[in-house]
This record gives C-alpha cells, structure tokens and sequence, in this order.
C-alpha cells in the first residue's frame, strides 16, 4: 500500500527544491496583502502580522527555517533575470 507520508515538492529554477504546501501557504498571506520580509538573524516578518491566522503563525514557527530558505531563494530569484 503507498505511502501518504509523502510530500510533494516544487522545484523552483536552478533546482532548490521546497515542500508545496508551505510554499502554497506562503503565496496564501502574500495574495491576503501580506508581504514577507526578510530579517537578520535567520528571521523573517510578515507585514501586515494581521493577515496571519494563528494556524499560520503555529506553521510558520515550526517550519520558520524552511520558510526563510523558500522566502531568501524566490527574492533571489526575483532580482535575476531570466
């Protein structure tokens, strides 16, 4: 019987990899108006924190290393053209 352990990935240009459901949650608060800013320190903000849910707030702590990688490689990618 398979496995529904599984996730699925999306891989982005130049091949960095990332789980789908949180990059879907990420372009979720970006189209509620939220922008994610990067920070120092391994840290990142959303502005305005009120288009997060508290089930966001709990994903995204748990995964906040995740979601800075996804977050630092698609702003890279923005700057590069293509």
């Amino acid at each position: 019987m398979p496995s529904t352990d599984c996730s699925e990935l999306v891989t982005y240009r130049g091949g960095f990899s990332a789980d789908r459901v949180l990059v879907q949650l990420l372009i979720e608060i970006e189209c509620r108006g939220g922008r994610l800013q990067l920070e120092p320190a391994g840290r990142f903000r959303v502005v305005p924190p009120s288009v997060l849910t508290a089930e966001d707030v709990q994903v995204l702590r748990q995964r906040r290393d995740e979601a800075r990688n996804i977050i630092e490689y698609t702003d890279r990618l923005a700057e590069t053209p293509l």
